[in-house]
């Protein structure tokens, strides 16, 4: 007799190894790029790691000049980014950044930013990909960036007797 909870566990189960098996017969990253050391335990990755991610992230989600074909369930969508095809979706992002990430940085104590610059060569702007140490809830962030920040050194506080100095 199959109950409820089974059914439900036998369904999660199915749809989880239906997304692998998509993954991996596409030839191409998720949509939400993950390696082998944080699928099962969260570690936290290096700048490298952070900037082939989220190559492979902007790349899938057709940013760059790379033609991609997706469906709406495989489309990471933006807030107020709105169309009625992933056609449409993918028109509207098609070239608007490199492909090769301009640089990356750790921010919020343990989150990486990856900054792409635009197509178009706009001085010092561009966009950004953010995702936790671990690389996972990665997401293209709705604002543009100033590109310089992401070479800038994190702020440290030094602190003395009685009062705390930057550095």
């Amino acid at each position: 007799m199959i109950t409820m909870k089974n059914n439900t566990l036998m369904m999660a189960a199915v749809l989880l190894m239906m997304s692998f098996a998509a993954c991996n017969n596409s030839g191409t990253a998720p949509s939400s790029p993950t390696t082998e050391a944080n699928a099962a335990t969260p570690v936290a990755i290096t700048k490298q790691q952070a900037i082939d991610l989220a190559q492979q992230f902007v790349k899938y989600q057709g940013y760059t000049a790379t033609p991609v074909q997706r469906t709406m369930s495989e489309l990471q969508l933006e807030p107020d980014e709105y169309a009625s095809s992933p056609e449409g979706i993918l028109q509207i992002r098609h070239a608007q950044i490199l492909e090769k990430a301009f640089g990356a940085r750790q921010f919020r104590g343990s989150r990486w930013a990856v900054g792409f610059e635009y197509s178009d060569d706009i001085p010092n702007i561009g966009r950004y990909v953010t995702m936790d140490s671990a690389g996972n809830n990665i997401k293209m962030e709705p604002k543009d960036i100033e590109l310089d920040w992401l070479l800038k050194s994190p702020l440290t506080i030094k602190k003395t007797d009685s009062t705390a100095q930057h550095q």
